[in-house]
């Protein structure tokens, strides 16, 4: 990856064939031991595919609310990046630190503005990359929702240093439109390219990538 490179990130894999439509993303996300989701895998099942997406992609451990001991596990298993949905472990080793993305919630798209407070995590420059979603208290997010784009847009333009990648509700359809919106530093998708919750639809992975690459190929410098 390269600093230019408008980062795709495919979420919500939960198969090593899953992997196979995936040419022309950046990172792959597996949601682990969170048993409400229907994307839900074992550290086992996360290990599997985490050892197939090695070398060709980002590997990224999704985690709801998660002990010190879940973020070392993540890196076991072979997590490069863990975002992190809900607090993040007090404590957190600088070595586990550096690896974190925090999820920050946005409001819903139409919502009234300050129905939501947004903060950003403490030191938010020091963490790899701040992860955009619509927010959904005492869960993650991973429900197809748009989130406040102008927010989102605010956020970018006052944190130049941070590298924001936006999810909520993004789909082949509509993600360019997202894009030239918000300016964020990658994209992240898993209910929008869905045949079902959980399941991955390889014509609809496949496009939004393709959808991606095509906008960023004509506007090199955007």
């Amino acid at each position: 990856m390269t600093s230019s490179r408008l980062l795709v990130k495919i979420c919500g894999i939960t198969t090593v064939r899953d992997l196979e439509v995936l040419a022309g993303a950046d990172m792959v996300g597996v949601v682990i031991g969170v048993p409400a989701s229907p994307r839900n895998r074992t550290w086992s099942e996360a290990r599997d595919i985490f050892a197939a997406a090695h070398g060709q992609f980002v590997t990224v451990g999704v985690l709801l609310d998660p002990s010190i001991s879940d973020v070392k596990e993540a890196v076991k298993v072979g997590s490069d990046l863990i975002q992190v949905h809900g607090k993040i472990p007090a404590d957190l080793p600088a070595s586990l630190r550096s690896r974190v993305m925090p999820s920050v919630g946005l409001p819903g798209e139409g919502e009234k503005r300050g129905a939501l407070n947004v903060p950003l995590p403490e030191g938010v420059e020091d963490y790899p990359f701040i992860h955009l979603d619509t927010a959904h208290p005492g869960s993650m997010g991973g429900k197809g929702e748009p989130s406040d784009r102008g927010m989102a847009r605010r956020l970018v333009e006052n944190h130049p240093a941070v590298r924001f990648l936006l999810s909520g509700g993004l789909t082949p359809d509509n993600v360019v439109g997202a894009i030239r919106e918000v300016c964020p530093a990658g994209v992240d998708v898993s209910t929008g390219v869905e045949s079902s919750p959980g399941n991955k639809s390889p014509h609809k992975v496949a496009l939004f990538i393709h959808t991606v690459r095509r906008w960023e190929a004509r506007h090199p410098h955007a």
